[in-house]
């Protein structure tokens, strides 16, 4: 009888010993996983916020570019500038709300917005026959070429950052590609 409970001892033993094993293995894979998913979660937002933030720069630029070209004409429409003037203006504020105030782009944003209204205005006004209130002596063109090379390289480096991101996750080391 002895050796029938060591038996079942050892037998009971070791079913616990792998029981426990187990739970901590599985634990382990299981944080594992949530901690993939989380960063996989992470890595796609970012991938939306730098679309929208693209997409916001793109129409900041377009409506600069609007502005530059339709101030100095005379058929010139104030309903559409007031349409273009409110779009102008939020997608200044997204972009702004998309971006760290301390970052150096977000200052730039608000001084290609400033300018760009300030030109606009003065051609607005010379093409109406007053003076131009502001008197704004600017190459507007490479204004806009200045600011789209700082907006490229932003997205670039936003872009290179969730590609690191998304080697960790993966474990792909971008050295080696």
């Amino acid at each position: 009888m002895d050796g029938w409970m060591i038996s079942i001892l050892t037998g009971s033993v070791a079913a616990f010993t792998t029981g426990l094993i187990n739970h901590f293995l599985m634990k382990n894979e299981i944080e594992s996983q949530q901690t993939v998913k989380y960063k996989e979660l992470i890595t796609g937002e970012r991938i939306k916020w730098i679309h929208e933030l693209r997409v916001s720069i793109d129409e900041l630029i377009a409506d600069s570019t609007y502005l530059m070209i339709k101030a100095s004409s005379q058929d010139w429409d104030k309903n559409k500038f007031d349409i273009v003037e409110k779009n102008f203006i939020k997608n200044r504020h997204l972009i702004i709300l998309m971006l760290s105030p301390k970052d150096d782009f977000a200052k730039k944003v608000d001084t290609f917005f400033n300018k760009s209204l300030k030109y606009a205005g003065d051609k607005m006004a010379i093409a109406n026959g007053n003076p131009a209130p502001f008197r704004v002596d600017m190459d507007m063109n490479n204004m806009i070429n200045t600011f789209s090379d700082s907006a490229q390289t932003l997205l670039k480096n936003e872009w290179e950052k969730v590609k690191k991101e998304a080697g960790t996750i993966y474990g792909i080391d971008e050295t080696e590609q």
